[in-house]
C-alpha cells in the first residue's frame, strides 16, 4: 500500500476504507503462508504514520482558539467548545484514521505472534571461538528438515534515527547446500577462512531452524534479528 495512501487518490472514506481492507487481506495472505516481511514492517510503518498524524493533528487542535461552552458542576470545571471546526478534508481524514488504527493495531499483533512461532522454531550458537571482534563474520542458517545450509558474511553496523542509535546488520550470500553427514560447522568455518583470508578469526554463527520457512520473507529476516541480539547482548 503506497505509504502516502492517506492523502493519495480519492478523498472519500467508502474508498478509503477499502483501499485499507484490500490491504490487511493481502497482508493476512502473506501470514497465512508464514510470510513474515516486508509486511510486518510495513504495517507498524503505516500505524507509526497514522499515529503520529493523529497527535499532531489533536496539537494543532489544541493551539486554536477555543471559547466557554458551559461550566460542568460535578467535575467543577469549564467546558469549552473550539471556534474554528475541521473543515470536510480534515473530518473525512480522522475518520480514516480512527477507523484504520484499530484494524492496524489487530494485524500487527497477528504479525507479532507469528513472529514469536517462527523465532520458538529457531536456535543459535557460536561457532568455535569467538574474537573480540564480533560485528563482522559469518552466519550459517541450517534448515534441520531438508539439511539446507545457507552461508552469509555478515557486516553489523550501528546507524542513528531521530536520535536514537540501532544496529543493522548487512549480510551476503556466500553459498548454499546441502549439508552432509561428514560435515561440520567448524570445518566449514575452516574452509571459508582459507576462501576470505581478510577475516583469518571470523565470528561465526550458527541458527537452526526446525522446519522450512520462506527463505527470504521469514527465515533470514529473523535469523538475522536473532544474530543482532546476539551481538548486542555480548557487547
Amino acid at each position: 500500500m503506497d505509504p502516502n495512501w492517506l492523502h493519495h487518490g480519492l478523498l472519500d472514506f467508502e474508498y478509503k476504507k477499502y483501499t485499507l481492507l484490500a490491504y490487511l487481506q493481502s497482508v493476512e495472505e502473506c501470514f497465512a503462508s508464514q510470510r513474515l516481511f516486508p509486511s510486518l514492517s510495513d504495517l507498524i510503518s503505516h500505524y507509526d504514520q497514522l499515529c503520529l498524524y493523529k497527535q499532531g493533528k489533536e496539537g494543532l487542535s489544541d493551539l486554536f482558539p477555543k471559547e466557554i461552552a458551559g461550566v460542568d458542576l460535578e467535575k467543577q470545571q469549564y467546558r469549552f467548545r473550539k471556534m474554528i471546526e475541521d473543515d470536510e478534508v480534515m473530518k473525512i481524514l480522522s475518520e480514516v484514521v480512527s477507523y484504520a488504527i484499530p484494524l492496524l493495531e489487530h494485524e500487527i499483533g497477528m504479525g507479532k505472534d507469528l513472529y514469536k512461532e517462527v523465532e520458538a522454531l529457531m536456535s543459535i550458537q557460536a561457532v568455535g571461538i569467538t574474537p573480540l571482534h564480533k560485528h563482522e563474520g559469518y552466519l550459517f542458517v541450517l534448515t534441520e528438515e531438508n539439511a539446507q545450509l545457507a552461508i552469509y558474511r555478515y557486516d553489523m553496523k550501528l546507524f542513528e534515527s531521530s536520535g536514537a542509535q540501532y544496529r543493522g546488520l548487512h549480510t551476503v550470500l556466500i553459498e548454499k547446500k546441502i549439508l552432509a553427514p561428514w560435515h561440520t560447522m567448524h570445518n566449514i568455518k575452516l574452509d571459508l577462512v582459507k576462501q576470505f583470508p581478510d577475516l583469518p578469526n571470523p565470528a561465526t554463527y550458527a541458527v537452526g531452524v526446525q522446519k522450512k520457512l520462506p527463505e527470504d520473507e521469514t527465515t533470514l529476516p529473523v535469523a538475522k534479528r536473532l544474530l543482532i541480539r546476539c551481538l548486542s547482548e555480548a557487547a
